[in-house]
């Protein structure tokens, strides 16, 4: 199936066997692909923010300069990805399995949450990585100091080379 280039943006595909298809600079920005198969798909340079990727599987799919800010891949599976400037401010990765995935230069920051009229409202959307299986991922030494990584169990490798959040200090009371 040949999706490239596609305004597909809020399109329902829930479900969708995507296998190798291609979606090479397809506009799926709030689309629902929830539980969708899109085994060795390409998304290049596709936009994908704020869509629904819960319990999908992205295993071997292309998402270099893929935009996947504020995208759900809650509990959905990025294995042997190759996703190379990737965008991903402020998306939900919570359970992800991300092994073997190639996340070098991904861009993990948070982005400002913005209100129906546009304006920012103060707040940030923190990249989720909670509980996520980052098994033999390739990250390259990213900055995780404004992601979220609690019960995220870290490849040693990546101790090493990456920036993590500091813990907080415990705040002292004047006695």
């Amino acid at each position: 199936m040949d999706l490239a280039g596609l305004d597909l943006n809020g399109i329902n595909l829930s479900g969708a066997v995507l296998v190798a298809t291609n979606c090479h600079s397809a506009k799926l920005a709030g689309a629902n692909l929830s539980n969708a198969d899109l085994f060795a798909a390409d998304l290049t340079d596709s936009d994908l923010s704020s869509a629904n990727l819960t319990s999908a599987s992205l295993r071997g799919a292309k998402l270099s300069g893929a935009k996947l800010d504020h995208a759900d891949l809650r509990g959905g599976t990025v294995m042997g990805a190759d996703s190379l400037r990737l965008g991903m401010s402020g998306a939900s990765l919570a359970g992800a399995d991300l092994s073997r995935a190639n996340l070098s230069n991904a861009m993990l920051t948070p982005i400002p949450v913005r209100g129906p009229d546009g304006a920012e409202t103060g707040r940030v959307r923190m990249t989720d990585l909670r509980r996520a299986t980052l098994d033999t991922v390739k990250l390259d030494g990213p900055d995780l100091t404004q992601c979220v990584v609690s019960h995220c169990p870290l490849p040693k490798p990546l101790w090493r080379r990456s920036a993590f959040p500091k813990p907080t200090e415990p705040s002292s009371k004047p006695g």
